[in-house]
C-alpha cells in the first residue's frame, strides 16, 4: 500500500506539470504493474475570476493476482491556477 500512495503522490504532483489540467478520464499502467486512474473535472467557479481550478482524483491498484482484488489508495486534491487578467 506504501508503494500505491508513492505512485498516487507522484501522479497528483505532475498533473499541470508533466500532464495537462484537461478534465477527463485516463488509465493506465506503472513499469511495476500497479495501475492507476485518473479523473479531472473543473472546479466550481466562486467570486474570485482571477483563479480557476480542478478536481483530481487519483487511484492506484496494485497488481491483480487473478484470486482476489486488488487493493487500491484513492486521493483527491483540488489544483488551483491563477488566470492571466486581460
Amino acid at each position: 500500500m506504501r508503494e500505491a500512495l508513492r505512485l498516487a503522490r507522484s501522479k497528483l504532483d505532475g498533473l499541470g506539470v508533466v500532464e495537462p489540467l484537461a478534465p477527463g478520464e485516463s488509465i493506465g499502467r506503472f513499469g511495476n504493474g500497479f495501475e492507476w486512474r485518473l479523473q479531472v473535472r473543473d472546479a466550481q467557479k466562486g467570486t474570485d475570476a482571477s483563479l480557476m481550478g480542478v478536481w483530481a482524483e487519483v487511484t492506484v491498484s496494485a497488481p491483480a493476482d487473478g484470486t482476489r482484488v486488488p487493493p487500491a489508495v484513492s486521493l483527491v486534491t483540488l489544483k488551483l491556477v491563477r488566470v492571466p487578467r486581460r
